[in-house]
């Protein structure tokens, strides 16, 4: 399991994620190696230097709009400075940065504490487009360029969220399946966007199902 820090399960206990129910669910081995704020690149980078590339036959990655930055600008081959690497990753937030992000937090939290009011008096002039075209083209670009998808089945599932909606969403190809997963206000924390146990049992019922 690859993602972000809604894999990894920012906010819940280590057996309320939705790879620990998967786990449970499919009586198998569930590895979540998903990492807070990574993209792609390093998500896929951590699991090729991981033994467990190698011994799993499936690989599942929770695929969040902000991962198209990184899948843009980085090379994963590439060994970076310390210098690049506090530039890309860990720099210091500059006031507009931290303002940004903060300002971020806050939308995201009003939009979801008032999304029933939203949607009933807004409804789709209120929803915030996501256009998966452009965020295919980078992300099956670093898949195909080091996974091998003869081996190995990869499926990318986006959690959708209430105030969300993804147009030109693709259809499963011979070498790569996509999964949409439709959340509800129940299932996030109420301070931000990120899914609370609830909202991770539903993840990995949906997943459950269509494995």
């Amino acid at each position: 399991m690859l993602g972000d820090s809604i894999a990894m399960g920012w906010g819940v206990n280590d057996d309320e994620t939705f790879s620990y129910y998967l786990e449970k669910k499919l009586n198998k081995r569930v590895y979540n190696m998903a990492v807070s704020s990574y993209g792609s690149i390093r998500e896929i980078k951590k699991l090729k230097l991981s033994p467990f590339y190698e011994n799993s036959n499936t690989i599942i990655i929770q695929y969040h709009p902000n991962d198209l930055g990184e899948n843009k600008d980085l090379d994963i081959n590439k060994i970076y400075s310390k210098k690049e690497y506090q530039n890309n990753f860990g720099g210091k937030l500059s006031n507009v940065d931290m303002y940004k992000l903060l300002l971020g937090i806050l939308k995201s939290s009003i939009r979801l504490f008032f999304s029933d009011i939203n949607d009933y008096i807004f409804k789709e002039s209120n929803l915030e487009i996501i256009d998966f075209s452009i965020h295919k083209k980078y992300l099956e670009r670093v898949l195909k360029e080091n996974i091998d998808l003869n081996k190995k089945r990869v499926i990318i599932f986006l959690p959708i969220n209430p105030w969300q909606k993804v147009i030109n969403f693709p259809n499963n190809s011979d070498q790569l399946e996509y999964i949409q997963i439709k959340m509800d206000k129940s299932d996030f924390f109420i301070i931000d966007d990120h899914p609370n146990k609830f909202g991770h049992l539903k993840i990995a019922n949906r997943l459950f199902d269509y494995l």
